[in-house]
């Protein structure tokens, strides 16, 4: 990834701390392709499913970009954390 577009997920990650939505839309391209937190869990709004078994960590984030915008993002996590915390 080169230099100028780490800068851009950078400042998605600012902009997300500060809860600046704005901020980000205004970093994701108007060709976005893809959005979403690859899951098995279907309950949670924002997961989706894969038919594919990744050998990943609980946790990724991976960004694809084009002139400096977003284009697609997808995202893993502990769905079985993010359930017990929606819903106990």
């Amino acid at each position: 990834m080169s230099e100028k577009n780490i800068a851009v997920v950078q400042q998605i990650y600012q902009a997300f701390t500060r809860g600046d939505v704005p901020g980000i839309m205004e970093l994701v391209s108007d060709e976005l392709r893809g959005f979403g937190v690859v899951a098995e869990a279907t309950d949670v709004p924002w997961h989706m499913q894969i038919t594919k078994k990744l050998s990943i960590d609980n946790t990724m984030h991976r960004f694809t970009l084009k002139n400096g915008r977003v284009v697609e993002w997808r995202g893993t996590e502990d769905t079985l954390r993010i359930h017990r915390a929606l819903f106990g």
